[in-house]
């Protein structure tokens, strides 16, 4: 696995298992870019082995850096890779379908015709990180007429999405609540008159929603965002929230190097992989695979009619978790046995660890809460108390915990003689009315 190396050169700031996360999202777009599918069961529909993840950080953690890395040392291939396969397509439509009559009135007009539509055919994008519905939906149509290419969705401000969300961008909204379908690969427009717009399906589309937590502390962000997790995304996504927001010091020049020398050998690695799956291949499940499969998800149901979880979204998501942990088998056998088509059940026992691991992270994402007025109180005077060479006055406390509710006389005096009891009590931090400053001037000074 690569994550030690993303771990290096993100100096630790991320945690291994969100790197893990934005790892599978990248294989499994790897593994699509070459046309493969997997079925659940023997007569199933064949379908992508697409994987979603919506991961909590920290801010300034390194997560656009991440993702950098392993497009440009874990897969450098990729993406000249599919270009070369976008353009052998077009010389194949164009030697098709521009096939000289003699007439030449008629042969102009018909290379103009594929030529103008040949012009549309865009290069293969590693990442789609400014993307619209109708930006994913072009792609998306490409691959399905090419068979060239897999989309990786990256927003990596994605709280600042959902509030551009809730203050009335339509076009990101659009996107948004279409993201639970097309984690199966269905991409289905809205009719638009005077156009035709057909749905798509099994198209290859992963995922990497990232951010920090601070826009889901606004009431209306996380009603919508919990609206969003409830009706969908988090049975489809691997959530993931940091428990903590330290910032490490970078490593040594000479670790740096050797990570990065690693990253290469893993690059030339994964490029061995990449050309040994074969193209458009369709894998099964042994037996013993589909046993544990089974098994999980009876578990899992058991659970939810046990009501195991008080939370409705914490009970659907783990009754359906069967789905996603079944795509994460594939991406790891393939990753590990490229040429095997039969899945082994260690794939399916390892993606349900993976899972168990994740899987808390979604209850301690519906706990969070944004700090009360109190605790923000509480916290800025502590850290006020412990540096302050001068009394503070009223305002300037105000102006500190941003303090925008009801009346600020009426919220200072019921709570702030409180804090202070607490600071004493806990800290043994002694605060004190100052009238120093003269006038009607509410002031504070520590005298201990």
């Amino acid at each position: 696995m690569p994550i030690e190396f993303l771990s290096k050169l993100t100096n630790n700031n991320i945690e291994k298992i969100a790197l893990e996360c934005m790892w599978n999202a990248k294989a499994s777009q790897m593994i699509c870019a070459k046309g493969v599918k997997f079925r659940q069961y023997s007569y199933s529909k064949p379908t992508p082995p697409n994987f979603y993840c919506n991961l909590w950080l920290g801010s300034g953690s390194g997560k656009n850096l991440a993702v950098d890395l392993i497009n440009d040392y874990l897969m450098p291939f990729l993406k000249p890779a599919m270009d070369i396969k976008i353009d052998e397509w077009k010389k194949k439509y164009q030697s098709k379908n521009a096939q000289p009559t003699g007439d030449k009135k008629a042969d102009r007009e018909t290379n103009k015709i594929v030529n103008d539509y040949l012009a549309k055919i865009e290069e293969f994008h590693i990442d789609i990180a400014s993307a619209t519905f109708s930006g994913v939906y072009k792609v998306a149509s490409q691959i399905n007429e090419t068979g060239c290419g897999a989309i990786n969705i990256l927003i990596t401000e994605f709280g600042d999405f959902i509030d551009s969300v809730t203050s009335g961008d339509m076009n990101k909204k659009e996107l948004f609540e279409s993201l639970k379908d097309m984690s199966d690969g269905k991409v289905m427009p809205r009719i638009i008159a005077g156009e035709t717009r057909k749905s798509l399906s099994n198209i290859p589309i992963t995922a990497i929603l990232a951010s920090d937590f601070e826009n889901l502390f606004d009431a209306k962000n996380n009603k919508y965002y919990i609206k969003m997790l409830k009706t969908g995304m988090a049975r489809r996504s691997f959530i993931y929230i940091t428990k903590e927001q330290k910032k490490n010091k970078a490593i040594s020049v000479a670790e740096r190097e050797k990570a990065q020398m690693r990253g290469l050998e893993l690059g030339r690695h994964f490029e061995q992989i990449y050309n040994s799956i074969p193209e458009n291949a369709v894998y099964d499940f042994s037996d013993r695979a589909k046993e544990r499969l089974e098994e999980w998800h009876n578990e899992c149901i058991d659970n939810y009619n046990n009501e195991k979880f008080s939370d409705s979204i914490l009970a659907a998501e783990e009754e359906s978790s069967f789905w996603k942990i079944t795509k994460l088998a594939v991406i790891y056998s393939i990753i590990d046995e490229p040429q095997n088509m039969l899945i082994d059940i260690k794939y399916i026992e390892k993606a349900i660890n993976f899972y168990k691991s994740i899987q808390p992270c979604l209850e301690m994402l519906l706990e969070k809460k944004a700090p009360s007025e109190v605790d923000k109180l509480n916290t800025f005077m502590l850290q006020w108390a412990k540096k302050a060479k001068k009394p503070i006055k009223s305002e300037e406390i105000r102006k500190g915990i941003d303090y925008k509710s009801t009346p600020w006389k009426s919220f200072r005096d019921e709570y702030l003689p409180t804090t202070l009891d607490w600071l004493e009590a806990e800290h043994g931090i002694i605060i004190r009315p100052y009238s120093g400053f003269g006038g009607n001037t509410k002031a504070w000074q520590v005298v201990k």
